[in-house]
Formats: C-alpha cells, structure tokens, sequence
C-alpha cells in the first residue's frame, strides 16, 4: 500500500487541474498509509473523518478527497445497500479564480433514508439493483 500510496501522491502532484479523488482505500484514518496520503497537503478529507462506512468492520475505510478550491457543503454516509461498504455521498462548491460558482445539486441517492424510514426508498421508484433485485435490507 505504501508504493500505491506513494504512485498517487506523485501523480497528484502532477495534476494540472481541479481533482477530486474518491475510493475504498482499505485503511481506516490512523493507518501509516493514510497519514502519508494526508501528510502531502494536496487535497482535504471531505466529511467527518470518523464517520464508519463499513457496515462490519464499523470503521471509515472509504473515502472523498478534494483539492483546496473546493468545498464540502453535504456529506453523508448512507446507510444501506447490498453492499459490505455504505455509499458515501458529497455535495461539493467550487470557487475558481476568486469566484464561487453556484454548487451543483446532489441527486437524492435511491437508496439514502427518506422520510419514510430510514433505509426505505419510495417504493414507486425502480430499484437501483435492477428487475428482479427486491428490497434492499437496511442495517
């Protein structure tokens, strides 16, 4: 991990342009790998840092990072799905030479809590997963 990590933080650098860099890194946020990551003052963390987006292992192992001209306005861990790993969902504003853009909505996630429950999606709507998939659990 720490060559990958390395591989990164050197392309990164080499970045010309507005980035936002999003993945299951395996590695919770005290992990040596992450504090290397963290450590190259490229880019920020978005959201809480100890929000948990693994539904088993109950730590933050996925991740949204951005480079300083951006913002985090929302972010949100959602809590259900098929998956072992929660979506994490980021509202993001830019401010580009001195001048803030208008952020960009975030479409509601079909699987985040609605005001029905949480983990309940509107049942009028397609499931997410595909014909066939049903109902998605909730944790």
């Amino acid at each position: 991990r720490s060559l990958q990590i390395a591989g990164l933080v050197e392309r990164l650098k080499q970045s010309r342009g507005p980035f936002v860099l999003t993945g299951d890194l395996n590695a919770p946020p005290e992990a040596p790998e992450m504090g290397t990551l963290l450590a190259a003052e490229l880019f920020r963390m978005c959201g809480d840092g100890a929000a948990c987006t693994h539904r088993y292992m109950r730590q933050r192992i996925d991740y949204v990072f951005a480079d300083p001209g951006w913002t985090t306005c929302a972010y949100q861990v959602i809590r259900s799905g098929p998956s072992d790993h929660w979506p994490v969902m980021v509202e993001l504003h830019r401010t580009l030479n001195g001048v803030d853009r208008p952020p960009i909505p975030a479409r509601p996630h079909p699987l985040a809590p609605s005001p029905r429950g949480e983990g309940e999606r509107d049942p009028s709507s397609p499931s997410p997963l595909g014909e066939g998939w049903g109902e998605v659990d909730p944790v």
